[in-house]
């Protein structure tokens, strides 16, 4: 999987962000959850549940975006920071030991004209993890996503991403079966959800 860069004129609109997002999320949460009542254990780790799955909604808004509208990101790999209010900040830091001791979040971004573009699917996830660590959330909750550019994202969310040139190709081939079933329902659930919208 090597993604490319592609420059466009324009970002996308608001409604077809939207149908992407919610269809990445339901898609990532219908195939985790029923691996896991399977049997077939969590992909991940223990805490995939959560703070696993940012490589599937990582690599799900790879792929839709390419093969629903032609637009090609890169996956990212590196770290986050998000301000939780007092001037406090949660941080995922890649630097704390990196894809070995899981220290790390996947987005996607890609170059266009009119500057860079970030799209995470994961920020519905960025209270809990805050709270489940122990610390408290004294901001106005995120959206379930966030998709513009890095600057716009700074300054309306207090999210900031690093971007670190690490390969994530193993852990894309470990878990390439679940990433395969992702894809093709979050495709389906996007075409169906483009459908009833015309």
């Amino acid at each position: 999987m090597k993604a490319k860069r592609a420059r466009t004129n324009q970002m996308l609109p608001l409604n077809i962000k939207d149908i992407i997002a919610e269809s990445i999320h339901q898609a990532v949460t219908e195939i985790i959850d029923a691996f896991e009542a399977s049997g077939g254990g969590t992909p991940l780790k223990a805490d995939a549940k959560m703070k696993g799955r940012c490589l599937y909604y990582a690599t799900a808004a790879w792929y839709l975006t390419g093969d629903i509208l032609g637009q090609e990101f890169e996956l990212q790999m590196g770290s986050l920071g998000v301000g939780i209010g007092n001037e406090q900040m949660m941080k995922i830091d890649f630097e704390a030991g990196g894809m070995e001791k899981r220290s790390f979040h996947m987005w996607i971004a890609r170059d266009t004209s009119v500057g860079v573009e970030t799209v995470d699917l994961t920020s519905r996830f960025f209270k809990d993890w805050t709270t489940e660590a122990g610390h408290p959330w004294d901001r106005a909750d995120l959206p379930n996503y966030l998709w513009d550019s890095p600057k716009a994202i700074i300054s309306k969310h207090d999210v900031w991403y690093k971007p670190y040139s690490a390969s994530a190709q193993a852990m894309l081939d470990q878990n390439e079966a679940l990433i395969d079933a992702i894809r093709a329902h979050a495709r389906q659930l996007v075409q169906q959800r483009l459908t009833s919208s015309s």
